[in-house]
C-alpha cells in the first residue's frame, strides 16, 4: 500500500485546535473559538490554504481509508497453500472454477470425473478464492 501514515496524520489533526478555521485579511488564521489565532501572520494564499487544510486533511484521511478498504475487498486473495474445508471452490488463472471433491482433492467444474490434488491444480496459479471479475 501507500507510504502515507494515516494514523500519524489523524493524530496531528486531532491534536490541533478544533475547526473549522477561517483565514482573515490580516494573514492570520482563526478558529471559531475566542482566543489567539492558530497561525502567525502569513501571506493571504497561505492563510487560505492553512484554514482549508484543517477540514480537508480529515476528509482526505477518511476517504483514503474508505478507498483502501474498497480496494482490499475488490482484490482477489491469492492462495499459496490449500485452503481449509470452509472453502469449497477456487478459481485458476484461466478463470476456471475448481470444486472441492467430497472424497478430497479438487475437481474442475467443466471436467466431471477427474479429481486433482492441490499440487496439481497449482500449476494454473495464481489460484484465488473469489471468481474473476466479470468480462474477463
Amino acid at each position: 500500500m501507500s507510504g502515507v501514515d494515516l494514523d500519524a496524520i489523524e493524530a496531528l489533526v486531532n491534536a490541533a485546535t478544533d475547526g473549522p478555521w477561517t483565514a482573515h485579511d490580516d494573514g492570520l488564521v482563526w478558529a471559531e473559538r475566542p482566543g489567539d489565532p492558530v497561525s502567525g501572520s502569513v501571506q493571504q494564499a497561505d492563510a487560505d490554504f492553512i484554514a482549508a487544510a484543517r477540514s480537508a486533511v480529515s476528509a482526505m484521511a477518511a476517504e483514503i481509508r474508505q478507498l483502501r478498504a474498497a480496494l482490499a475487498a475488490a482484490t482477489p486473495q491469492i492462495l499459496t497453500t490449500e485452503p481449509g474445508p470452509e472453502v469449497t471452490a477456487v478459481w485458476d488463472s484461466d478463470g476456471d472454477k475448481w470444486i472441492r471433491h467430497p472424497d478430497g482433492g479438487w475437481q474442475r467444474d467443466k471436467l466431471a470425473g477427474r479429481v486433482a490434488t492441490w499440487g496439481q491444480i497449482s500449476i494454473w496459479a495464481p489460484i484465488t478464492a473469489t471468481p474473476p471479475a466479470a468480462g474477463r
